[in-house]
């Protein structure tokens, strides 16, 4: 994908069943190799492109296959779609794949660029709206500039995360005018919610009139969890193909788990003996962090030993600082080994969120750690602690659930030991990996 550096700065360009005139045409034919090798080098030397072409000279290389990822955010913007992304493209890209991740620009990041693992990374002038949360697409010739690239493969299979960012609506247009294979990957289990009354109920108009359009056009879905699944079901009559779980590489995991680096908190900044609980996400209201800071509150002022890790960052991030009381530690955004590590030395993890989204990754990941696991009954997570055998499943959350929830774990410590054990097999034994998800996406396109 060097070449998209190329293709991206030349004018206007046609569509893949016209020739391209001042441009080349690179749908290449077995008995014209040596031609067309000669036509894009010149092509190259003509603007003067400083790009490596050897995967692209090689015509075994420019004839696999190319996954294309529409998302609308992604790293360094920090949320569970972007994770996931992350997560399912790795794993395409060990199969041996080409993966091009289309996404929004952001400040201080390139338009086109190649990750340390070997996805290309394309990014689309755009603006961010609604606390950065809603990027919108500036204007320019972005489907002409797509066919110049991905003419580039002889197969072609489209990706589109979610169905909530104008982003989504122009992958579906540009998949269904081009031909490609295509789906959607809805992440949610019920409408966003920006805690707002008028604002809220013009965003479920708007998420509504986008899924519309999906349906429009007999796209096909899948859902991260089965409580997605449902509420697609019942609220829009959309079938989906099935469950895309979010998933982990357990190895990777694993191995982080097994290293022997010295701790950075207990024994350090806290008594070796205080219970560390851990919260892990973007800071905002929708995600419960004030419930669970004030019950940490009440239960410092109880007299227990215990310390709170805050893992994210967010546009509350300062208020909250301000709150809380002695023995909470805001980490900022952390990348994913750190992240890894900091869950390593926690006793528990902490999700108290309000939103429906779908399985968090952090869920698996400190089942892997060996924390205990406080969730509320909201969105994917309920469904892999399934029960109290495997974690702790509150009724609400509330901050009195979230108070009642740590002191139970605080107070059961051999119960909540043997739950530990339990809901880390259920991880090994259940399937919850990028191996198995990507078998499912790939046996969709045909390719298993």
């Amino acid at each position: 994908m060097y070449f998209m550096k190329t293709f991206f700065s030349v004018g206007s360009a046609r569509t893949l069943q016209e020739p391209v005139g001042s441009m080349v045409n690179i749908t290449i034919d077995k008995r014209h190799d040596n031609q067309k090798k000669l036509q894009i080098q010149e092509h190259c030397r003509s603007v003067r492109a400083d790009v490596d072409l050897k995967p692209y000279l090689d015509s075994s290389a420019h004839r696999r296959e190319l996954y294309v990822f529409f998302c609308p955010n992604y790293f360094p913007h920090v949320g569970g779609v972007e994770r996931y992304t992350y997560g399912l493209t790795r794993e395409l890209l060990k199969k041996g794949k080409n993966v091009l991740i289309i996404t929004s620009s952001m400040k201080g990041t390139s338009r086109y660029s190649r990750d340390k693992d070997g996805a290309e990374i394309y990014r689309i002038p755009s603006v961010y709206v609604l606390s950065d949360r809603m990027p919108l697409m500036l204007p320019g010739n972005h489907w002409k500039r797509l066919d110049r690239i991905l003419a580039c493969y002889d197969s072609v299979r489209i990706v589109i995360q979610t169905m909530l960012y104008p982003m989504s609506l122009f992958a579906l247009r540009y998949a269904e005018k081009r031909g490609y294979p295509y789906t959607i990957i809805c992440h949610g289990s019920n409408y966003v919610c920006l805690r707002d009354s008028v604002v809220d109920k013009m965003e479920h108009c708007y998420e509504k009139w986008m899924l519309r359009q999906a349906q429009k056009a007999e796209a096909v879905f899948f859902a991260v969890s089965k409580s997605g699944q449902q509420w697609l079901e019942e609220n829009f009559g959309i079938m989906t193909k099935g469950v895309l779980y979010n998933s982990l590489d357990s190895q990777v995991v694993e191995s982080v788990c097994s290293s022997d680096t010295a701790p950075l908190f207990r024994g350090n900044k806290t008594a070796s003996d205080t219970r560390i609980f851990a919260f892990v996400g973007r800071l905002i209201s929708e995600k419960g962090i004030y419930q669970l800071l004030n019950a940490f509150n009440r239960l410092r002022a109880e007299g227990r030993n215990i310390a709170l890790l805050v893992i994210g960052d967010g546009p509350e991030m300062e208020h909250m600082k301000k709150i809380s009381g002695d023995q909470v530690f805001f980490l900022g955004y952390r990348s994913n080994s750190d992240t890894l590590s900091f869950l390593r030395e926690s006793d528990c993890l902490c999700l108290p969120s309000d939103s429906e989204g779908g399985m968090p990754t952090v869920v698996l990941e400190a089942a892997l750690c060996g924390c205990y696991i406080i969730v509320s009954p909201y969105g994917g997570s309920r469904e892999f602690i399934s029960s109290n055998r495997y974690g702790y499943l509150m009724e609400g959350n509330s901050e009195e659930d979230v108070y009642t929830a740590m002191k139970f774990f605080l107070e059961n410590q051999e119960r909540c030991g043997e739950v530990v054990k339990a809901c880390r097999q259920h991880f090994l034994t259940d399937g919850f990996t990028w191996e198995n998800t990507c078998k499912s996406l790939m046996s969709f396109f045909g390719d298993v």
